[in-house]
């Protein structure tokens, strides 16, 4: 009586599981009229279910329920963000666009909402030094480790310019106020050059510049298109200034491009090695390497 018990519970959960792999994400009611099973039964099934991490239950609420999804369903739920609320569909949205956000940058209302979008904002410590660095990552962004990078120059950059700057406001030298301004004025420069680089050489190889995705540091992406004489051909252009191109650079592009659904274009004038060298050639036509 017991193991026939328990074989009928367990046929259940194989119903529910496979049911939401037909559908995505999906509340609790929908599961229980679908499959016509007791809404009681269904919810302490579901639950179980979750337990046993089998499927997953989503922290958005859809008319005060979870979404219950399987693995591989997580980029679904962002169909549902219209149910956050409006501060967490704003900050979701901030997030989205930027990958990437500094704790102790944000906004006061919006560092309380990031942590109710926990289904997309993923938090990240950075030890630098003593100082433990707060970050939340887009769930679904793929270059966390290089944006960070590019953030914790920028604030490098941001204190040493300040600290310049008050060091020209003691200066009672004419020369040596204007030579640190000079050096401040060729940090900021540096810190937009890519852009113009990106630019440049797009210009120079004909190049439509679509739409410009990032350009901070040493690094841009962009989305262009190619004329061709079947067309304009639309490309992910991920340029890179430094001097060796690792495996791992080639394959968050490559990976880039697979969320874009586009190939990709990589300008660098850095150099291969063996690794990422052997990595180029297995790309074939998704990966186009060119020179600066």
């Amino acid at each position: 009586m017991v193991e026939t018990l328990k074989a009928n519970v367990e046929a259940e959960k194989i119903r529910i599981i496979s049911f939401i792999g037909r559908t995505g994400p999906i509340v609790s009611n929908t599961i229980a009229k679908t499959l016509n099973l007791n809404s009681f039964l269904t919810a302490a099934l579901l639950s179980e279910l979750v337990n046993e991490k089998r499927i997953n239950a989503s922290f958005i609420r859809v008319g005060g329920s979870a979404l219950f999804y399987l693995n591989g369903q997580e980029e679904q739920l962002m169909k549902f963000t219209n149910f956050l609320g409006h501060k967490e569909k704003e900050t979701y949205e901030l997030l989205k666009k930027e990958g990437i956000l500094q704790d102790k940058q944000l906004h006061p209302a919006v560092r309380v909402a990031i942590r109710d979008v926990k289904d997309f904002a993923i938090p990240l410590k950075v030890t630098k030094g003593n100082e433990e660095i707060l970050f939340w990552k887009f769930r679904f962004f793929y270059d966390a480790d290089s944006k960070i990078k590019e953030l914790l120059e920028e604030k490098s950059e941001k204190t040493e310019v300040q600290k310049e700057e008050m060091l020209i406001g003691e200066a009672s030298s004419t020369t040596r106020a204007d030579a640190l301004r000079g050096k401040i004025r060729r940090k900021t420069e540096k810190s937009v050059s890519i852009e113009k680089v990106l630019e440049k050489w797009a210009a120079e190889n004909k190049i439509i510049v679509q739409e410009l995705i990032i350009a901070k540091g040493k690094d841009a992406k962009a989305k262009v298109s190619v004329k061709s004489e079947i067309g304009e051909l639309d490309f992910l252009l991920v340029l890179k200034n430094k001097k060796s191109i690792s495996e791992s650079d080639l394959a968050m592009a490559y990976q880039d491009g697979l969320n874009l659904k586009l190939p990709v274009i990589f300008l660098s004038s850095g150099k291969l090695n063996k690794q990422s060298q052997q990595y180029f050639e297995n790309m074939g036509k998704n990966l186009i390497l060119r020179k600066l």
